[in-house]
């Protein structure tokens, strides 16, 4: 996958413009508040719908301007497509695909694949489990509309469960509860059985490629928690029994709290952080990287998640998405930093930096007060 240009009006900070990107390692260089990380956001909106920074749509607007527009061109198996977006501050959202427009952004995921990172990324390491579980729903989202739907139909099932708990407070476990509950199973059932997949071959791949970022000092690997032990290992009539016996005995505390306790609305995984001895493998430490990590440790384990995110999008897709890297090479020593440039030579790769010091080939942009320009130097070589 490769973006040919992107057009942008009323974005944040970036004025009205087209800005055509080459196959390789593109870079954006400026000040800090200068559109950097706007750019990249109008990108990776596209991609998925939303910003990855707000949930908020109407923050992406400009001051003063009531809509905002992206227009990505790209290329996918060597053919032209289009993705154009506009949305309103009341939440409103014109959807047009290759030139066709859609009503619903399920249609737009999935088409253009693209990997962001940021610094705000390592939330996904040291944040909430509401973090965690948003990174692999969105990946999940963007390989599976089976997922997507499944997803939804479930979340929205347990808000109405919720305000059900709340507005009725039914003094016991209700036959219309327990339908919903059944109901309801089936989503989650599917839901667990999907994330426990998806987060084994997850752990193997974010192990690998952690341990070439440490230079084979470090790896690490991943724990699924949700409502049952092992539900890789399980047929779904087993995790849908779980998930109906659970709610039953959970009642009582649901009805005092007012929502849902027990369900894959509160999964979540452990990211171990594993210490290789290479002479005495007995030795091996490992911690929770989240509790006891230090703040580098956290940005590589996040980064190896995010670059295994590159590898699992790039098997579904037959080719490579695009990475997006916000800011991210100076938060880095120099052999990390030396590592994620090989990553970057294998794929179209959008990098913001301040300066650019890397003897490594690549096109270079500057960005003054929203404005992206082309520098006059060459590519080096």
């Amino acid at each position: 996958m490769q973006v040919d240009k992107i057009s942008v009006k009323n974005f944040r900070n970036l004025p009205p413009q087209e800005i055509t990107f080459e196959p390789q390692i593109n870079v954006i260089c400026g000040s800090n508040g200068m559109g950097k990380t706007n750019l990249l956001e109008s990108i990776y909106f596209a991609s998925i719908g939303r910003s990855p920074r707000t949930r908020k749509d109407s923050e992406c607007i400009a001051f003063g301007a009531h809509t905002a527009n992206i227009n990505l061109q790209y290329f996918r198996s060597n053919l032209p497509r289009s993705i154009d977006i506009t949305f309103g501050s009341r939440q409103t959202k014109s959807l047009i695909l290759d030139g066709t427009p859609t009503p619903k952004i399920s249609e737009i995921v999935g088409n253009f694949g693209s990997v962001y990172f940021s610094p705000d990324e390592t939330q996904i390491v040291r944040g909430s489990p509401s973090f965690r579980r948003r990174f692999i729903d969105i990946i999940n989202c963007q390989i599976s509309r089976e997922y997507m739907q499944a997803l939804s139909r479930y979340q929205h099932a347990i808000s109405q469960r919720n305000n059900y708990l709340k507005n009725i407070k039914p003094l016991e476990y209700t036959l219309e509860l327990e339908s919903w509950d059944q109901e309801i199973a089936k989503y989650c059932a599917f839901v667990i059985k999907r994330r426990a997949l998806f987060i084994q071959q997850l752990s193997t791949i974010a192990s690998e490629i952690h341990k070439n970022l440490s230079n084979g000092i470090e790896s690490i690997s991943l724990q699924y928690n949700t409502i049952l032990d092992t539900p890789n290992q399980k047929p779904l009539d087993e995790i849908i029994y779980t998930y109906q016996s659970g709610a039953r005995s959970n009642f009582q505390k649901d009805k005092i709290l007012g929502y849902s306790t027990f369900g894959a609305h509160n999964d979540d995984f452990d990211i171990t952080l594993n210490y290789i001895d290479a002479i005495n493998k007995d030795n091996a430490q490992s911690i929770s990287i989240r509790r006891a990590g230090s703040l580098g440790q956290q940005r590589t384990a996040t980064l190896s998640l995010k670059l295994a995110e590159v590898e699992i999008l790039s098997n579904e897709y037959g080719e490579p998405p695009v990475l997006l890297l916000d800011d991210v090479l100076g938060e880095l020593d120099i052999i990390r930093r030396q590592k994620l440039l090989e990553y970057c030579k294998l794929y179209q790769t959008i990098i913001t930096c301040t300066e650019w010091h890397d003897e490594l080939p690549a096109t270079i942009f500057s960005v003054k007060n929203g404005v992206v320009q082309r520098s006059t130097q060459e590519k080096k070589l």
